[in-house]
């Protein structure tokens, strides 16, 4: 079984708590990472194009012109796919499904994939506990930087903030463009393939360790 440092808000390690190999030693899978991401793209993916068929598009009640005599071509409707303004024939429609259902096992298997490599490069940061005095995006952000300083890392590219759901944090975060915060039940493959570092409570990575396993 492994082991990760944990460490407080100076940098100091507190402890080296033990991970679970089914969590975070987990082989990668690349077909299965693709056909969980690609189906997650779809489920979040929403329908706006929208056309009318001739069925649908007001006006055309009445035939044009006549059948026979007036040397033009026959036409029952102004409505028709033909004419301009008319129906559209196999248009985009709003009701189209794109949902794509993933096995439960399927997408934890992949979650567990991205943690283990989020670990092995050093992206996962596991901290004792984040709490700050009152819900300001200043003060947050500066003892995020001042950890990472204390740790010789550089703060860059988009992070996750992986905490119980604290109230604080939630409300200061909000303002951070590259920071977001995510309680540890709603961690989803999009979000930790979308993140260069993650920021992670000891509490609420052995709550996630317990779900995924």
């Amino acid at each position: 079984m492994a082991s990760v440092k944990v460490y407080n808000l100076d940098g100091e390690v507190k402890e080296e708590l033990e991970i679970s190999d089914k969590v975070f030693n987990v082989n990668s899978n690349e077909d299965l990472l693709h056909q969980v991401v690609t189906g997650c793209l779809a489920n979040r993916r929403g329908v706006f194009a929208h056309t009318k068929t001739r069925g649908e598009v007001s006006g055309g009640g009445k035939k044009p012109w006549r059948q026979k005599g007036t040397g033009r071509a026959r036409h029952g409707s102004i409505r028709s796919p033909l004419w301009v303004g008319g129906g559209i024939t196999f248009g985009p429609r709003s009701n189209r499904n794109f949902k794509v259902k993933i096995n439960k096992k399927t997408k934890n298997k992949a979650l567990c994939m991205l943690l283990t490599d989020k670990l092995r490069d050093s992206g996962l940061l596991v901290i004792e506990k984040l709490e700050i005095k009152e819900p300001k995006t200043k003060e947050l952000f500066g003892a995020i930087k001042n950890l990472f300083n204390k740790l010789g890392k550089e703060l860059k590219g988009k992070g996750l903030l992986v905490t119980d759901g604290e109230k604080n944090i939630k409300l200061a975060s909000r303002n951070l463009q590259k920071l977001q915060n995510i309680a540890g039940k709603d961690l989803s493959v999009l979000d930790v393939i979308n993140s260069e570092h993650i920021i992670i409570e000891r509490n609420t990575l052995i709550g996630l360790e317990k779900r995924l396993k």
